[in-house]
């Protein structure tokens, strides 16, 4: 079962409602406020809460252990990186952001991964 420890978290404006993207990679967009992560992006951290609309608070844990979408293939140790819309996938030629700690249990599961960023 995935679970968080010691985070490290910060607080951001949301770029538009990430409601439905909770324990997702986000980055900072050029405006200062957080949105998903792309495909291989750099992320700053990984969502925690569940803003609805812009300008609403963004609590973004920035180092620790948290939960994390990832996708299926993702195996214990492995070095991940973000796939399409902040899905945490196993490193291939983006930027390294967390080490999984378990198995991802299906395509959209949440694991437990300590941050790299």
């Amino acid at each position: 079962m995935a679970y968080e420890e010691s985070l490290v978290c910060v607080t951001l404006e949301s770029s538009g409602d990430l409601s439905d993207y909770q324990y997702r990679l986000v980055k900072v967009a050029t405006d200062g406020q957080v949105e998903l992560c792309s495909a291989a992006a750099q992320a700053v951290g990984v969502l925690q809460n569940k803003p609805g609309d812009e300008g609403q608070a963004a609590s973004v844990a920035v180092a620790g252990i948290t939960k994390l979408v990832a996708a299926s293939g993702v195996s214990a140790g492995d070095v991940l990186e973000s796939a399409a819309n902040g899905v945490a996938t196993t490193l291939s030629s983006g930027k390294a952001l967390a080490v999984a700690l378990e198995d991802a249990p299906d395509a959209s599961g949440i694991i437990s991964a300590v941050l790299i960023i």
